[in-house]
């Protein structure tokens, strides 16, 4: 008996040990206590520890993670001795060299901001690094935004803008402006708009009696509904609801639809679950848009099998046998993107426009959850964000940092937008007309 209970305590023993070193291991890898540091070398080597940790496209790089660290790692020892000799770093180098480490990153959605802990007085104390926005400026169409930066999203104080945009009412707004002149010609009603300038901007109107069409500036649809649920009054938000429930209604009630359009140009992505009510209307099968990944371990390489993408009706919902156009552009980011893989993927489906930004992996900041992701401290020391999931499309292409391709290339031109003339939703009422 003895000797049994002997050997019972040795194994519990050894099964204690193991159980210490994993919570160990975990806890010296999760990037949320990875945030203290004195020298450039360890800030280099906490951002490096956490990414090795949590990013989860690894595989899809071309640099080898363990090499960057053997480059790298000398340089900031040297800037070591420049702080322990009492001298500056200056904000520029330190930046330069975390872009050279960061700045190519796949994932569009990452973010880095970085503190620099041993700037001069006069020196600017930190910088921040966004791969995706590097990237798309080597692309031989890229463009600045026109729709949302400037006239729709943020800009809507006109006393403050008109001067500088030459905007003085919404009836100057693109796609007001074209809906609006199309009213002129009998050809458009039930023109509605209205923004929440921190959520969303809303346009909808009825093109030719049977063509519903919407604008959406964000995914934010969910918390614009929280709103009206939670009773709140401001004419923006019931403005902007309203923008989205005359759309709904026309979706639904009339008689015929001849096809639809969904326009998320410069649309800077939002909550997932709001294509339940706004592509979740168009459909009643759920449609397959692809595949997604995630990371399932604390090791580089952990990744999860492919499982099917699904989207599914939402709660209020028909099927529309016509066209379903989605016009999408450089600056269509996330769940924009998503959205034009799903309409990609309908049987009726049709994208208009030209090659997204190329961040659509899925975000989740649950490092517990998922072992990927968000690690820092927004405002601290350092802060990245990053995506959790890896989404690949119904033909087995990554598409992360490339972007989703248009069925119907449309370039993009500044005088597109003059005159009340937007020859891309032109495009789409064409290809509802004509099927082609």
């Amino acid at each position: 008996m003895t000797k049994k209970i002997y050997t019972i305590l040795i194994l519990m023993a050894l099964i204690a040990s193991i159980v210490s070193c994993r919570k160990t291991e975990a806890e010296i890898l999760t990037p949320s206590n990875q945030m203290d540091y004195k020298w450039p070398s360890e800030q280099f080597l906490s951002i490096w520890n956490s990414m090795n940790t949590s990013y989860a496209m690894w595989d899809l790089e071309e640099k080898d993670w363990t090499s960057v660290k053997d480059e790298f790692l000398p340089e900031f020892l040297a800037l070591d001795d420049s702080v322990k000799a009492d001298h500056p770093i200056s904000t520029k180098h330190l930046e330069e060299l975390y872009t050279d480490i960061l700045g190519n990153l796949t994932d569009h959605h990452s973010y880095f901001s970085v503190k620099n802990l041993w700037a001069s007085d006069e020196d600017r104390s930190s910088f921040s690094i966004s791969p995706g926005n590097i990237e798309i400026r080597k692309r031989d169409y890229y463009h600045d935004t026109h729709i949302n930066s400037k006239y729709v999203n943020l800009c809507l104080k006109y006393e403050e803008y008109a001067n500088k945009y030459n905007i003085h009412s919404w009836e100057d707004l693109t796609m007001v402006a074209w809906l609006k002149k199309l009213e002129a010609e009998g050809k458009a009603s039930d023109i509605k708009y209205g923004s929440v300038s921190y959520l969303m901007t809303i346009v909808s109107g009825l093109i030719e009696g049977s063509i519903p069409y919407i604008h959406i500036s964000d995914f934010s649809l969910s918390e614009l509904k929280s709103y009206i649920e939670d009773g709140n009054k401001s004419s923006n938000v019931i403005a902007t609801y309203e923008a989205y429930e005359s759309f709904k209604k026309n979706v639904l009630e009339l008689e015929e639809v001849k096809g639809v359009i969904i326009d998320v140009r410069e649309n800077g992505g939002g909550y997932l679950n709001d294509n339940f009510y706004l592509l979740g209307m168009l459909t009643d099968q759920p449609v397959q848009m692809g595949w997604s990944r995630h990371k399932c371990g604390l090791g580089r390489f952990d990744y999860s099998p492919w499982i099917p993408h699904n989207f599914s009706p939402g709660p209020e919902h028909r099927a529309i046998d016509g066209p379903v156009v989605i016009i999408a552009d450089l600056n269509s980011v996330s769940m924009a993107e998503i959205s034009t893989l799903i309409v990609k993927a309908m049987p009726n489906g049709c994208f208009i426009g030209e090659r997204t930004f190329g961040a659509h992996g899925v975000i989740n900041g649950d490092f517990e959850a998922t072992f990927s992701g968000t690690f820092g401290n927004n405002g601290g020391n350092h802060f990245a964000y990053l995506s959790t999931r890896i989404v690949k499309d119904l033909n087995g292409n990554i598409l992360e940092g490339i972007g989703v391709t248009p069925d119907i290339e449309m370039s993009y031109a500044q005088g597109t937008f003059k005159d009340g003339e937007d020859s891309w939703l032109s495009r789409a009422v064409e290809y509802i007309n004509t099927g082609k």
